[in-house]
């Protein structure tokens, strides 16, 4: 069926074979005239009447001039787009999707239009809208299958919850059986593994990851597979395994620094929780550990890419591995407390309002808040927001629109663990975990006595600063006690933290607001 729906009506090379053919058969018509034969006997041997062969003429004549113009106004439009010229660009793509829908550029140009909303715009809901017309109106072209990835992709990454994070899975589904083999097929394996990953199907997930690493050896997205792979073996509870998928990592990608750099730090921080019981040491040469370094330090985060955040009396501080600093500008003597989105990145947040850091540059949350005492964001961008004036935690998708109550009246600190959310209860000793879909309170987690502080790792160990921030605890994953350390019993500089930060190594980062400074662990 699939072969008979990919009728070659709209190829230009089927035209320019007809018309060969067609010249061939009038010369042998013409023949028969001057033999003063009967042309009709002729004509119907041959199955071809005159003005079969006139329509064919002429629908190629049309079919290749307008061939011939739109494949003008692509290579117009690819210069446009390379000279930063983009709305000439833009002019000519919807020139060629408007008046020569049936040249064979139509669905080029359609994708184009959506490259250019989704990378340098930056629009991925204008994006979509022009890969989804190729799904609809050119399934049967080269551009279909790019176009049900980069659909998956931007649906993946906009999902609001798991029922459209699985719809965007059942697409890809549907993409690797309508065109099997396709230059795509390694994207769509990776973001399969990805989604599933991201469901917590983690089977399915190292299935999709495992077909990569063996068909696409060269695929870009190798690194990134094993790191998930390693992820995934850490979740189903083999830790050996996942170390030995990142050793393996550093075999093959030697001369990779991102994935050396990210295997490295990923095994440092699984090696931690491997041992029955964890063990930190203090960091002698951490710059700012130094007394007096800041100013009554109050909070600490970390990214992804290793940026400190710092923030005390006389503003906002960062340590960045480049050198190159983001420019932030907030209300910090308001500043409450720093949480990673879930990009990595960090984000800021002040009695008055949320600041997201990337590349550099800040940018304001539409979330409007007022009075902020606590903040976290989930895996699909949601914000769950703990205001004075309020005696419950708020719930907010990432545009800013106001969704629900969590029903945790005057709860104390939020945070969240992937889709999980951890609210610490009004008695302050008590973690309470409710799952994605909102719908279920797993109950009590954790109870230590006066919690002040805690936050969870990539992997979603727990670190809980307690007693008042005298003592800090350590729990892997599944809730097992890993570590605990007693801040006051004379073996470390500082002898209360006031907050703590973990990195994707397992370092953790205390601030000692009495003593001025910002202590690590490792």
């Amino acid at each position: 069926m699939e072969e008979e729906s990919m009728t070659p009506l709209l190829s230009t090379r089927w035209y320019l074979k007809e018309f060969i053919t067609s010249n061939l058969l009038m010369k042998v018509v013409i023949y028969c005239i001057k033999k003063k034969r009967k042309f009709w006997l002729m004509a119907q041997k041959f199955s071809l009447p005159i003005s079969l062969l006139m329509v064919c003429f002429c629908s190629w004549s049309v079919l290749h001039a307008q061939n011939s113009q739109a494949e003008s106004l692509l290579n117009n439009a690819e210069t446009f787009m390379a000279a930063g010229k983009h709305q000439d660009a833009l002019t000519d793509y919807r020139t060629i999707v408007e008046k020569y829908p049936n040249s064979g550029y139509a669905d080029n140009a359609l994708l184009e239009i959506g490259n250019f909303y989704r990378i340098t715009e930056q629009n991925e809901e204008e994006a979509l809208i022009y890969y989804t017309r190729i799904k609809e109106e050119f399934p049967n072209t080269e551009s279909a299958p790019a176009a049900y990835y980069f659909s998956s992709l931007i649906r993946e990454n906009l999902a609001l919850n798991r029922m459209e994070l699985d719809a965007a899975g059942n697409d890809l589904v549907r993409m690797l059986g309508l065109y099997p083999e396709s230059d795509w097929e390694a994207h769509a394996l990776f973001l399969m593994g990805k989604i599933n990953y991201r469901m917590g199907n983690y089977p399915v997930a190292r299935s999709y990851l495992q077909q990569l690493l063996l068909y696409y050896t060269q695929a870009s997205f190798i690194p990134a597979s094993f790191i998930l792979r390693a992820k995934i073996a850490y979740m189903s509870g083999q830790k050996k395994l996942a170390l030995e998928i990142l050793s393996r990592m550093q075999t093959y990608f030697p001369d990779n620094h991102e994935a050396m750099t990210q295997s490295t730090q990923l095994a440092r921080l699984i090696e931690k929780m491997t041992t029955n019981k964890a063990t930190y040491s203090l960091d002698r040469h951490f710059p700012v550990s130094k007394p007096k370094s800041f100013k009554s330090p109050k909070i600490v985060g970390i990214d992804a890419e290793g940026l400190i955040g710092i923030v005390d009396q006389n503003g906002v501080h960062f340590l960045s591995k480049t050198g190159k600093t983001p420019n932030v500008n907030t209300q910090v003597r308001k500043a409450v407390e720093f949480t990673t989105t879930p990009d990595g990145t960090l984000a800021l947040g002040s009695k008055t309002g949320i600041t997201h850091i990337q590349n550099n540059t800040s940018k304001m949350s539409p979330v409007k808040v007022e009075e902020l005492n606590s903040f976290a964001l989930d895996d699909f961008g949601r914000y769950y927001v703990l205001e004075a004036r309020q005696k419950d935690v708020l719930m907010y998708d990432r545009k800013g629109i106001y969704l629900r109550k969590l029903g945790m009246e005057k709860a104390k600190l939020v945070r969240c663990r992937g889709q999980e959310i951890w609210v610490l209860g009004a008695d302050g000793a008590s973690l309470i975990r409710f799952s994605g879909d909102l719908e279920k309170n797993l109950g009590t987690a954790i109870t230590l006595p006066k919690i002040r502080d805690f936050c969870f790792d990539i992997l979603g160990n727990l670190y809980v600063l307690f007693e008042k921030g005298y003592k800090l605890a350590v729990f892997s994953r599944n809730g097992t006690k890993k570590a605990e350390l007693d801040l006051k019993n004379g073996s470390y500089p500082l002898r209360m933290a006031s907050a703590i930060a973990v990195d994707h190594s397992g370092f953790l980062y205390l601030v000692d607001s009495k003593g001025g400074a910002i202590y690590r662990f490792f």
